[in-house]
């Protein structure tokens, strides 16, 4: 399902796409994210989120490492703005990881994980009319 991209921002980490109603946050292929590329990650999208309601999707299929001080930061984010989190995953490895993390660490963005953009999508599409 392709988007007409509104602004893109390409960071070391990750790039950070406005489509519509949606963020798109593409990790970058291989990538390890510490503290300090997921803060500016999430300040990035902050930036983009200050006026509308937004869903969230986090391209994380070809994420290779993320610290646990990241993970925290990522946890944490809260902007009102941000209704929904889909997260896409490559595998029912990295699915099964993210699962039982997020069983410990409650994400304060509804949050939900999925190998298909096009289900993540529609399930986006969805939060944000509720």
């Amino acid at each position: 399902m392709m988007q007409k991209t509104m602004s893109k921002k390409v960071l070391p980490g990750a790039v950070i796409i406005e489509e519509g109603n949606t963020i798109v946050c593409q990790f970058r292929n291989f990538v390890r994210i510490d503290e300090a590329e997921a803060q500016t990650i999430v300040d990035e999208i902050t930036k983009l989120v200050q006026y509308m309601s937004f869903g969230l999707l986090t391209d994380a299929r070809e994420l290779f490492f993320i610290t646990s001080e990241a993970r925290k930061i990522f946890g944490a984010q809260n902007h009102r703005n941000i209704k929904a989190n889909a997260i896409l995953v490559a595998s029912r490895l990295q699915r099964d990881m993210a699962n039982l993390y997020f069983t410990f660490a409650k994400p304060q963005i509804k949050t939900k994980m999925f190998s298909s953009e096009d289900e993540a999508r529609t399930w986006l599409e969805l939060q944000l009319i509720k």
